[in-house]
């Protein structure tokens, strides 16, 4: 491949990467000043090979679209994205589902948004965030403090009845958030977008 350093979008999805690529990501990242894209899903990346390269996003501060889904990144890289997103650089696109990021990996990444004034799309479906309350309080304060999220997808992540109600306390103090997917929790969105308890059952 010719001219790496022009590269402004970069697919490599349902690859074989693993961690060992890391080294090769970061001598290309420090050639290309235009890479907006990277789409590394279903990379077996991990959470070292997920943390490792977040870092480099972080240093990297120019991409504005990340896709780390179906990777099995945690907790590790959770604390990375957190910085990612709270140092408020041009991401306005970040997609991470089916991974295996639990509650503090929730926390982590919602603390980050509420220093973000940029991302405008967070795909955390199908990850294990629910279930610890005080964390689900915290992700319920930065969803209500938002005011630039317009799309959140957070379905199937284990959110239970308790976990529900405090986020829909959240939910209906946010005024941006206007496309939002909670399939598989207790709950359901009305067709006014707010989260509906009452019909659900344990």
């Amino acid at each position: 491949i010719t001219n790496l350093d022009k590269l402004v979008e970069v697919d490599l999805s349902h690859n074989h990467l693993s961690a060992g690529s890391i080294p090769t990501f970061k001598l290309f990242l420090s050639k290309n000043r235009k890479l907006e894209s990277i789409n590394l899903e279903n990379n077996f990346l991990f959470d070292v090979g997920g943390s490792q390269l977040v870092e480099e996003f972080v240093i990297y501060n120019r991409l504005e679209k990340v896709n780390l889904s179906r990777n099995g990144i945690s907790t590790r890289t959770g604390r990375v994205l957190k910085e990612l997103i709270s140092i408020n650089g041009p991401l306005v696109e970040l997609y991470l589902h089916w991974n295996e990021l639990d509650e503090e990996s929730g926390k982590d990444i919602f603390l980050g948004l509420e220093n973000n004034k940029k991302l405008k799309v967070l795909d955390l479906s199908w990850n294990y965030l629910g279930g610890k309350k005080p964390y689900t309080k915290i992700i319920a304060s930065s969803i209500q403090k938002s005011t630039f999220l317009i799309h959140l997808d957070l379905s199937f992540c284990n959110f239970d009845r308790e976990d529900s109600k405090i986020l829909a306390e959240g939910f209906a103090q946010n005024h941006t958030i206007y496309v939002l997917h909670f399939e598989g929790n207790l709950g359901f969105i009305n067709h006014k977008g707010f989260l509906i308890l009452e019909d659900a059952e344990d």
